[in-house]
């Protein structure tokens, strides 16, 4: 947890979560990457859930435990699961 001063006086520290003062950054070819993921991944789970086969989706993506949560929150963990693999965050 850190603390940076600034000589106005105005402390900014990311010992909060969500902080505003952390960030993640993407590269321009990475972005493009995930933008292509998110559109495959979405137009699949909605295919999927046209198509009646939900089940079969989720089998794609996960394992039997993540079964319980709504399909928006899947993909939710999806695209932010692919948006940390591509980011230039050094701790992931």
């Amino acid at each position: 947890m850190a603390k940076l001063g600034c000589q106005c006086g105005y402390v900014m520290s990311n010992s909060g979560f969500p902080n505003e003062v952390e960030g993640m950054l993407v590269s321009d070819k990475s972005y493009d990457t995930f933008s292509d993921y998110v559109e495959t991944v979405v137009n699949d789970c909605f295919a999927h859930v046209q198509a009646g086969k939900l089940d079969e989706w989720r089998r794609k993506y996960f394992d039997k435990e993540h079964w319980a949560v709504t399909p928006g929150a899947m993909l939710q963990h999806l695209i932010y699961k692919r948006f940390r693999g591509l980011s230039l965050d050094p701790c992931r």
